[in-house]
């Protein structure tokens, strides 16, 4: 019902379907102001606009207008209050992503209400109205229907006996499977350019495809002796087909045929096929034709900060080659180290010029770097060595007394750089990386020019860092976009004017992994499908900028696999949109990006317990899509004790408060850069709330991994670890069934490591992390449940920009021997949360 009059707008109550009433005022914009809960309905004058009806009043009391339905999922237009936007205006029209005509129709609808409530003239208001429809229309007509769409079909990996990462781009899978074990005696057939070889797999095939197919033999299991046929052709012929790294694999129950144009197709053929060979049962006959999008799919590692040796090193080309990762961009020198042999000064070795206790006896040998090289390109990746200047070189002054960007200082890097292509030929190094980043220098031109110059006439193509605080990049150049902080609305890969590699998907120490792996999954890289003449692809990048004493925790620390896995299948696949939205929340259930995510978890299981059969790799993520939320707020300081006690005493819907719903055991409401969450434009000073019920058939013990920050590993900023009895330093709380808990856990480290600010050059960044600052680190923590329905409610505040606001709450269970887990000892617990709850 509705009644117009000067004093009032009557509106309904849903949940009473009573009249309220209250009173309204106008801004100077026009806007209306009121107080009340309920749907309001209102009609102002003679004119018969109306507002969409799940309109509402904020907590704020100013009017807004709750997001609209497309395709079975929130636009979620975000004013910082919980995913609600104030009156709608043609900026908002424009800036926000719109996906269909429907969506928009209900926009342009809210718009229209907005001009009626605010202008005194129908006729303007008409032909204002009309002139944004059209406008709006045109503006947004290319983001119609643009939701995001997986690459492959995904009833091809629904149908899929065994998990593929990254999935192939076609695959038929058929009846049968292959049997490949120790009693199978094996001819293998090589085909190169219409030459053939037959003979021993032993003796014919190229090193690299040799070792994969030999572990395949062992991995499997026994059959009756018989033989069977390995052929692989190598055509130049197929490159149109298949490009440079494409391949076709067919595999029938006695044989086993590769095709591709070169023997990084067949490698990778081969990596397949050690996937598929995971099968219980043997290799399933199938057909697949693949190849990859991006022709540059790398990996950086920082050994200047922290030097890691060449076994360690190796230990990593061999994961990145298993998920078809082709480009290891190696960071030899940093500020606390020039890391290569130096013959021409020696005194770049010294270990007293060098930052203290930052593996200061550590250098690599010409030696140890060719041989590095070498077993890089048996895997087919190509090494990247990157020489940082003329920032990022205190090492530098130390030994010279001058710095890099003086005259001296460049004669003596080009000096440097001679002798390092004398000792690395460009035949194994194409490319030389001079860094250029974040330094200002009043000769930026000039030395960029000539660095970049030199590296040239040595037959290497030049890199350099191409942020907002680098050094110029010079015309020739290849230009590696990057931004930590803030990068995604940063990087334009339209207005790159040369060529260009993209490194802003997100820095392995910056963020959580399970916010890095939903980036990485739903992200376009390049803003482009695949490779072009200007993007030649993508980088995933490790600054562990913060000394770290034992290096074996830098995967786990910084979630090194999981999030270089999901990233290895977006960069082999691409992507004909971007979705990087779904960072700060999942898709819904029931839209195709959100089966896509959901098979995508499920490869990821699966290729960690393959990777984990006889010892368990640090791999800290669990499938958590199956945790369901109600997200109520944000709400400012001041009203958090009126929202909180309203949840607890289920009397929320009294509140006009923002609530939406969401998935996943990790919800993140700001990462720490801004640059995803729910809420990424909210401001310190206000509180969320989370709240969830679990299921149990007994009064039991239910472990769950829970955190709530945790530090950046390259600048520390974090609230700390919690007190004794606290959940984290921002003032978390946690109710079960209507009891607050306090955290049964003291940690060693209670009360410290909380750094407000960055710690770069300061004391705090020599200062190892520990494994307990990570909550993916620990162990789980017990909570009690009771037989039936449990509700949990989490309270998370937001008290600084130095937090990661969100919440992480993965219920798991020993593993068991059913679940194959080999030596995983915790996997997600999803009794917890039924399907029909």
């Amino acid at each position: 019902m509705r009644k117009q009059n000067n004093a009032s707008i009557e509106r309904t109550d849903h949940m009473t379907a009573k009249p309220i009433h209250f009173n309204r005022r106008r801004n100077h914009n026009g806007t209306l102001f009121g107080r009340g809960h309920g749907i309001l309905t209102v009609r102002p004058g003679c004119r018969t606009s109306a507002p969409p009806p799940d309109a509402r009043i904020g907590h704020d009391n100013t009017l807004v207008l709750k997001s609209f339905q497309r395709q079975g999922e929130d636009s979620r237009f975000m004013d910082g209050r919980g995913g609600i936007i104030r009156m709608v205006r043609a900026s908002t029209i424009l800036r926000n992503n719109i996906k269909n005509a429907a969506a928009l129709s209900s926009e342009l609808s809210a718009f229209r209400f907005q001009l009626d409530m605010a202008s005194p003239f129908p006729i303007i208001t008409r032909m204002l109205n009309a002139i944004i429809h059209s406008f709006a229309l045109l503006a947004c007509m290319p983001l119609i229907a643009a939701e995001w769409t997986s690459p492959h079909p995904l009833a091809q990996e629904e149908k899929a006996p065994v998990s593929l990462l990254p999935f192939p781009s076609q695959v038929e899978w058929k009846e049968g499977t292959l049997q490949m074990d120790e009693s199978t005696a094996w001819l293998a057939v090589l085909t190169v350019n219409g030459k053939t070889t037959e003979g021993k797999a032993s003796d014919i095939l190229p090193e690299g495809i040799r070792t994969v197919f030999k572990q395949l033999i062992h991995r499997n299991g026994h059959s009756k002796p018989r033989t069977c046929t390995l052929s692989i052709v190598l055509d130049k012929a197929d490159a149109e087909r298949l490009g440079a790294e494409g391949y076709q694999l067919d595999v029938a129950k006695n044989e086993i045929s590769v095709k591709a144009a070169t023997d990084a197709g067949a490698f990778y053929a081969m990596q397949t096929l050690r996937q598929l060979a995971a099968h219980p049962g043997g290799i399933p006959c199938c057909s697949i034709v693949d190849k990859p999008a991006y022709a540059i799919r790398g990996f950086l590692y920082d050994a200047g900060r922290n030097y890691r040796t060449i076994d360690d090193l190796k230990n990593h080309l061999d994961q990145m080659a298993k998920v078809k990762l082709n480009t290891f961009n190696w960071h030899l020198t940093d500020y606390p180290a020039w890391r290569i042999e130096c013959k021409k000064y020696p005194i770049l070795n010294d270990p007293s010029k060098r930052t203290k206790d930052r593996d200061v006896d550590k250098t690599y040998s010409y030696d140890e770097i060719r041989e590095l090289f070498r077993y890089a390109r048996e895997r087919h990746i190509q090494i990247i060595p990157e020489i940082d200047m003329p920032g990022h070189s205190d090492y530098f002054t130390r030994c010279f007394g001058f710095k890099m960007a003086s005259d001296k200082g460049q004669d003596i890097l080009e000096e440097l750089l001679e002798e390092f292509c004398q000792e690395i030929p460009a035949d194994i190094s194409p490319w030389l990386h001079i860094g250029a980043d974040e330094i200002h220098i009043p000769n930026a031109v000039q030395f960029a020019k000539r660095m970049s110059g030199k590296v040239k006439s040595l037959g290497r193509r030049p890199i350099q860092w191409g942020g907002k605080n680098d050094l110029p990049v010079p015309e020739g150049v290849v230009a590696q976009v990057w931004g930590d902080e803030g990068a995604q609305d940063a990087f334009k890969p339209g207005k790159q004017p040369g060529a260009f590699f993209d490194s802003t998907m997100g820095y392995l120490n910056a963020a959580d992994p399970a916010v890095l792996v939903r980036c990485n999954f739903f992200r376009q890289y390049c803003g482009t499908p695949q490779s072009t003449d200007k993007a030649l692809g993508t980088f995933l990048c490790l600054w562990p900028d913060v000394r770290v004493d034992d290096k074996s925790k830098i995967n786990m620390q910084s979630g090194v696999y999981p999030v270089m896995y999901t990233y290895a299948e977006r960069a082999w696949k691409g992507s004909q949109q971007d979705a990087s939205r779904y960072t700060g929340y999942l898709p819904k259930q029931g839209t195709e990006p959100r089966k896509a995510f959901e098979l995508f978890e499920k490869r990821l299981e699966d290729i960690q317990r393959a990777e984990s059969a006889d010892k368990a790799i640090p791999f800290p993520y669990w499938r958590d899509s199956f945790m369901r939320w109600t997200v109520v707020g944000p709400a400012p300081k001041a009203d958090a004790d009126n929202v909180r006690n309203a949840i607890l005493n289920g009397d929320l819907n009294k509140l006009n408060i923002a609530r939406r719903q969401e998935d996943g055991g990790n919800l993140s409401f700001r990462t720490r850069a801004r640059s995803e969450g729910m809420f990424r434009q909210q401001k310190p000073g206000v509180t969320a709330w989370a709240t969830t019920t679990l299921h149990s058939d007994s009064d039991r013990t239910m472990h769950a991994y829970v955190g709530f920050d945790a530090p950046g590993r390259a600048t520390r900023r974090c609230s700390g670890m919690p007190k004794a009895g606290e959940w984290s330093q921002c003032g978390t709380r946690i109710w079960l069934n209507g009891k607050e808990l306090k955290n049964p856990v003291t940690y060693r480290l209670a009360g410290q490591r909380r750094y407000e600010k960055h710690t770069w050059f300061q004391p705090a960044n020599e200062l190892p992390f520990d494994n307990e600052e990570f909550w993916w680190a620990r162990d789980p923590v017990p909570f009690q449940l009771q037989k039936g329905e449990n509700t949990l409610v989490i309270e998370q505040p937001y008290t600084g920009d130095f937090q990661s606001w969100g919440v992480s709450f993965i219920p798991v269970r020993k593993a068991e021997p059913a679940d194959r887990a080999g030596a995983i000892e915790w996997v997600p617990d999803r009794s917890v949360m039924p399907e029909k709850q």
